[in-house]
């Protein structure tokens, strides 16, 4: 079996004043109500300073931790924060979260502003649009493309993705890195597209990757300086390149700009000449042709709104696939007994000749268990989009609660040693097993949950399998022969990569 090692990446610095935090999938509720008017008190949380709140004891980085840190000082699951007169509610549990975005979602699925997003392109990123028309035709939209019976079609693209992957690494060991995020972008640029990547040097390849950084080195969405303080995006140019977000803003519009133009100009082309593939886009634009005089036209896509969700489908599972996948190979250095379990099953099941295929899924419960571990060890978004409530809300006696899903997915009271990575916790205590639950909120919440869910599991999937199939995943040596293990540090932003 060949030997796939270098376990680290490239540290990638972060820029400071614009991230307020470091949280796994925040899916948060912005409160614009003024709390002194509610018969209802806020969760308690530590007292900020006049004007500006809480904002300077939030760390830049890792602001998930002081979060879970706060949940355990004020002995509560919620609690509360001012950042300049902004109310925000962080949950550190999952209960309330299920109670609220779930069961409440009817009022739990707006979305606040985001004006760095937007200086940077996002505009039209059906993430980050309110709950309305525009957002249910699009969600409507995914939902038929990527239901879980829809998501089977696609399985033999993924699978013939992760081949050329293990093939890559094994000619270039080195390049494990380069080729784990080739596999992420060809899947969603076939899935979104129907766009080939061919290899590193692929234009498609340089500008994803470069729209990746963007997402993953931004800061935490609704916590930036901008974001923060919109007024900032009309000062003079001159003025706003002395703000670190939005000069981050102005020094990358044109790469977000260039990565929604550019697929869709060419799915367009395919159209116009009637030689375009079967792809998410295509869909759109075919549904487009085919309606009918009498129909309303506003049930159909403009082409705004087409080149943001296909820049929608593809931003919102390439980074968090290649994240979950770098995050994997991480901890099969933490944990090598986990790893060996798991190429002893499927040995088992492939004899030693072939890789993994999805056929063999039901006989893969190791490898199963395994992904559902990476999803809760260290999950791939590193702070979620907001929800704005719709109407205020009050929930045990409190004022409108939003969710901090790196500590639920990190609660002591749920998962036995939580830092530590072990999939047999999900197993019954039957089994042997810590009889623990599958983690949940990793793909969202309620009305906003991922619709790309079923395909992105499977994506991970395959890739996971076909690694551990294929290769010992082991530490980088240092020059004296002893093994380099890595440190759990990741980049600020939208997803998190880990760079330690």
């Amino acid at each position: 079996m060949e030997t796939f090692s270098e376990v680290f990446l490239n540290r990638v610095s972060s820029w400071g004043l614009a991230i307020l935090g470091a949280v796994v999938i925040i899916l948060a509720s912005w409160l614009y109500y003024p709390g002194s008017r509610s018969a209802y008190p806020l969760p308690p949380g530590p007292k900020g300073s006049f004007i500006i709140g809480n904002i300077l004891q939030v760390p830049l980085e890792r602001s998930d931790a002081q979060f879970a840190e706060w949940a355990r000082e004020y002995n509560s699951d919620i609690i509360y924060l001012n950042l300049l007169g902004q109310p925000v509610i962080v949950l550190n549990s999952l209960k309330p979260a299920v109670d609220l975005l779930d069961k409440r979602g009817v009022i739990y699925s707006d979305r606040p502003p985001f004006p760095l997003l937007e200086a940077l392109g996002f505009r039209s990123n059906v993430a980050l649009i309110g709950d309305g028309t525009q957002y249910r035709k699009i969600r409507k939209a995914y939902g038929n493309f990527l239901s879980a019976s829809s998501s089977l079609a696609y399985r033999d693209m993924q699978l013939r993705h992760a081949h050329t992957m293990a093939s890559e690494i094994a000619t270039s060991p080195e390049k494990w890195q380069s080729c784990l995020s080739q596999f992420a972008t060809r899947v969603l640029f076939g899935l979104a597209f129907a766009i080939d990547v061919v290899d590193e040097n692929d234009p498609y390849f340089k500008l994803a990757n470069e729209m990746g950084w963007v997402l993953s080195n931004m800061g935490n969405p609704g916590f930036t300086v901008l974001d923060l303080a919109p007024w900032l995006g009309n000062v003079p140019r001159w003025i706003g390149n002395l703000i670190p977000s939005v000069k981050y803003a102005n020094d990358h519009n044109p790469v977000i700009e260039e990565f929604h133009q550019r697929p869709f100009d060419a799915v367009m082309q395919g159209h116009k000449a009637g030689i375009m593939k079967p792809s998410f886009l295509g869909r759109l634009l075919e549904a487009r042709e085919a309606r009918r005089e009498d129909e309303d036209v506003t049930k159909f896509f403009t082409d705004t709104e087409i080149r943001g969700a296909g820049g929608s489908l593809y931003s919102a599972g390439q980074d968090t696939t290649y994240s979950t996948e770098t995050i994997f190979v991480m901890a099969m250095v933490l944990a090598p007994d986990v790893q060996k379990r798991a190429q002893k099953e499927i040995d088992m099941i492939t004899g030693g000749t072939r890789l993994p295929s999805f056929d063999d899924w039901k006989a893969l419960s190791v490898v199963e268990r395994m992904v559902y571990e990476t999803l809760r060890f260290h999950p791939a978004v590193s702070s979620g989009i907001p929800h704005r409530t719709l109407k205020e809300d009050v929930y045990r006696g409190m004022c409108i609660p939003k969710a901090n899903a790196w500590a639920m997915l990190h609660d002591p009271n749920v998962y036995k040693d939580p830092f530590t990575f072990n999939p047999e916790r999900f197993l019954p205590v039957s089994e042997g097993g810590g009889g623990e639950p599958i983690p949940i909120g990793q793909f969202g919440f309620g009305r906003r949950v991922c619709p790309g869910q079923y395909f992105g599991f499977s994506s991970v999937w395959i890739a996971i399998a076909t690694i551990l199939a294929k290769f010992d995943i082991v530490p980088v040596k240092d020059k004296d022969g002893r093994d380099i293990m890595p440190k759990l540090e990741f980049t600020s932003g939208i997803t998190r990569y880990d760079f330690a």
